[in-house]
Formats: C-alpha cells, structure tokens, sequence
C-alpha cells in the first residue's frame, strides 16, 4: 500500500489501538479522578498524541512527516521569545486578539462548568427568558465575528 491509500479503516485500526491502550493504561476517568494529576496528564498525552497525527495527516509522504518531526523544535531557543515571534507572525489586530480571547474564555468557562454538571440539562432548565437571552448572545456572536464567504472548506484542502 502506497502512503497516501489510506483509508477508512486503517484509521479505525488507529483509533481502536489508542482505544485499547487507554483501557490498558486505565486513564478513563470519571467526575472523581478528573482533578487528579494522572488524568490531567493523560489529557496532556492524549493531546500530544492528537497533533503527532496530523502530521501524518497532512504529510505528502513519511519523509516530509520524518522532516517535521525532526525540525519540529528549530529554532525554539528561548522559549519567551520563541512564543512571540509565533505571536506575530500570526499577524494579528487588537480587535483579532480580543475576540479570540473571548472566545477561549468562553470555551474555557464552558468546559470547567461541564467537568462538574451537565451545563446543557442546567440551561434547559433556565427560565424561558434567561434561555433565550443566551441564545440570542450565541448567535450575534457568530453573526458578528463569523467569517463568511466563499472560501473552500477547510477539509477539502487536504
């Protein structure tokens, strides 16, 4: 099989690999063990595991992937300036940086609420009004700070 012929079911094959070892390493967690250190650092591997993949993902072939994994930290030095420079070569405004700032803490306030209740079963059960009034903020937030147009979608590129 050539690179780039895989398919559905060697990513199942994947998949179910890493399933397998997180049964095998124990690292489901539950509400009780979430504030530990393990599970904290299982989410940390599980993580870094993730964006190895996508290099593999987006890679022409081994060889451009072997290349990034062995660049990957070029470059890195001292790590302050190391950050700003990936800072500004994003070329952000300061409008860009408040909204995606947000954004994260939004995302951010959501999440750590859901590791200690269902945030959704608790909104159904919000007043009518106080619902709609969340709703309506969602969706100007991505009426106002969503990107429109006619651009391919991104999955499309690979």
């Amino acid at each position: 099989m050539a690179w780039g012929q895989l398919d559905i079911f060697d990513v199942g094959g994947v998949n179910g690999g890493l399933q397998v070892g997180e049964n095998l390493l124990n690292i489901r967690s539950n509400r009780d063990t979430r504030r530990s250190l393990k599970w904290f650092l299982s989410v940390i591997l599980v993580f870094a595991i993730s964006c190895n993949c996508w290099i593999f993902f987006r890679a022409e072939n081994i060889q451009d992937a072997v290349y990034v994994f062995s660049h990957m930290f070029d470059g890195m030095g001292i790590i302050k300036n190391y950050i700003l420079r990936g800072y500004l070569d994003l070329q952000l405004n300061g409008d860009q940086v408040i909204q995606i700032s947000c954004s994260l803490l939004a995302l951010l306030v959501f999440d750590y609420a859901s590791l200690k209740e269902d945030v959704l079963l608790k909104l159904t059960k919000l007043p009518t009004m106080c619902r709609w009034i969340i709703y309506y903020i969602l969706v100007f937030w991505i009426i106002i700070f969503g990107k429109f147009g006619s651009s391919q979608f991104v999955y499309f590129q690979f």
